[in-house]
């Protein structure tokens, strides 16, 4: 039932789950293209501020599907109503054990389909939530490629050629990018490792991973070797992809027992060899911690005694 109901909030995040990161957004759609410009284009200012309007009408939308989906026996829906001034990677919202009875602590709190944080505190009325900026949660996830950027990516592809400000190069460029993106649809589950907000607060846009790798046989498929990318039992071989490419998706994995598996949490930046047997990433989160309004609240996965 839970991963049902995080395959249906997928289904409603699917069209802005890019979008919340807007200023970044050009990067990632040329990441995933291999595409360089020679030179910026004299419109640019233009570009942006259509992107960040954009990025507002987008978010706008998803609050109000998100407002109006009615308190459930399965989700429910929440106001941000404070930030401690002190640590902004906790944020208190309007739900608690008289109003909202499903919300427990380590209750996952989400916006759609994107992983936010987890209830810490549960009061009468309100709850604190700690929020994956917080370097203190540690989540499990996964690196994912493929057909869910495709999906996300080509939405983002088609609001950008609906922009009257950008240039005839620049259409051309993203028509490119559309095709290249109708081709690829293969759905690649790789590298697995723990996520966590950065601590430094130079760094509060970003997150940090640590023991990304594969070691270990999942439903997704057999153990890898991290350099070839290979199974590691020999007598099995298949064409393997890179188990790390910047533009990858981190989705949660559900095996840190508090987030539901398929929750999306960010997209891969960078990455290094941590060891002989892991790498270490950084990803920019797809939410905008500091700024939230309107959250759903998730049921725990496992309740404490």
């Amino acid at each position: 039932m839970k991963k049902a109901l995080v395959f249906g909030l997928f289904l409603l995040t699917l069209f802005f789950v890019f979008q919340v990161k807007q200023w970044s957004l050009q990067e990632k759609l040329v990441s995933i293209a291999k595409i360089r410009t020679e030179s910026v284009d004299p419109k640019e200012k233009d570009l942006k501020i259509h992107l960040l309007e954009q990025r507002n009408q987008t978010l706008e939308s998803a609050l109000l599907q998100c407002k109006q989906l009615k308190s459930t026996d399965a989700l429910a829906h929440a106001n941000v109503i404070f930030y401690p001034p002190q640590n902004t990677t906790f944020c208190w919202i309007d739900v608690g054990e008289q109003n909202c009875p499903i919300v427990k602590k380590k209750s996952v709190v989400c916006f759609g389909n994107l992983a936010i944080g987890v209830v810490e505190k549960v009061n009468k009325k309100t709850s604190l939530v700690r929020l994956l900026s917080n370097p203190q949660l540690n989540v499990s996830v996964r690196l994912e490629r493929g057909s869910i950027q495709v999906l996300t990516a080509r939405q983002s592809v088609n609001l950008l050629l609906q922009n009257p400000a950008i240039s005839s190069k620049e259409k051309l460029l993203l028509h490119q990018l559309e095709q290249n993106l109708h081709q690829k649809s293969a759905q690649h589950h790789l590298a697995k490792g723990h996520i966590q907000g950065m601590q430094s607060k130079f760094q509060k846009r970003r997150l940090l991973g640590v023991g990304f790798q594969y070691d270990f046989a999942d439903d997704y498929g057999p153990a890898r070797n991290l350099l070839t990318y290979q199974p590691m039992q020999t007598q099995l071989k298949f064409e393997s992809p890179p188990l790390l490419e910047v533009g990858d998706l981190l989705v949660t994995t559900g095996y840190d027992g508090i987030f539901q598996e398929g929750l999306l949490v960010g997209v891969l930046v960078d990455f290094e060899k941590e060891n002989d047997i892991a790498y270490t990433v950084e990803a920019l989160p797809l939410v905008d911690f500091e700024n939230l309004k309107t959250v759903l609240v998730l049921p725990p996965l496992i309740e404490d005694e």
